[in-house]
């Protein structure tokens, strides 16, 4: 295509539209980082809840083994105290709360076997959690590792293009450039081509002294949506230009 004022505008718009396209990709990755943030909260939280649980039943295991401790002197001392005594109402008081404790001893021997039974479940799964959700955790940092370059190189690119922008080149139209100028930011795609005769940013169709227009590169807005439209054959080898 000729070095023209109307091949400049066109190839700008082609310049910025891949900027744009570099941008959704840089929000989609950083959209993803955080998606993979959470799901990494959310796996660590899972395991701590169940650490937790498993440190709580371990408490109460500990303070029923203390109170059967307890129990188990106080029965020592009555039963002494029973061998000892010869006053029969004192006897008898004391062998009530023998029995008493007894009662309370196998309330809190079954408390600790039901303990038992639920740490040593705990135990296992909290286990196997730490195996499987290590696994989970290292492909999760890994594909942060990932995202997080994809974001930072996403950047640099648009940085280096935002830098190298340069819309002055575009000289003998500066009415249509600052159209689209004005319009950059506001209205996804600003300037569009003209396709079998029909606005390609809005898909109405373009009246024929506009396409004639179009077609002899000269900038018309669309009637409708007000895009700047240009003709798509005044482009070659767009891969290449980008």
């Amino acid at each position: 295509m000729e070095n023209t004022p109307y091949s400049r505008f066109v190839l700008l718009v082609l310049f910025d539209r891949f900027t744009e396209d570099l941008k959704k990709k840089k929000i989609k990755a950083e959209q993803l980082f955080k998606e993979l943030l959470a799901e990494q909260a959310a796996v660590c939280s899972q395991l701590e809840n169940e650490r937790v649980l498993l440190k709580n039943e371990r408490k109460q295991r500990d303070e029923v083994e203390l109170e059967l401790a307890a129990l188990a002197q106080d029965f020592a001392k009555k039963e002494l105290r029973l061998e000892k005594t010869s006053d029969a109402k004192e006897y008898g008081a004391l062998r009530n709360e023998c029995e008493a404790l007894i009662v309370r001893r196998t309330a809190y021997e079954e408390r600790l076997f039901e303990l038992w039974k639920t740490l040593e479940e705990l135990e296992l799964k909290v286990a196997s959690m730490e195996l499987g959700y290590a696994d989970r955790l290292k492909k999760i940092e890994d594909a942060l590792e990932l995202v997080k370059q994809d974001v930072q190189g996403l950047g640099a690119q648009i940085d280096e293009r935002e830098h190298a922008r340069d819309p002055k080149q575009v000289q003998g139209l500066e009415t249509e450039l600052a159209m689209y100028e004005s319009m950059r930011g506001r209205v996804a795609n600003p300037a569009v081509s003209l396709v079998l005769n029909v606005c390609s940013g809005c898909g109405s169709v373009v009246s024929r002294i506009d396409q004639a227009a179009v077609e002899h590169h000269v900038l018309k807005p669309c009637q409708q949506c007000h895009r700047l439209l240009f003709d798509p054959k005044a482009v070659q080898e767009e891969k290449e230009i980008l």
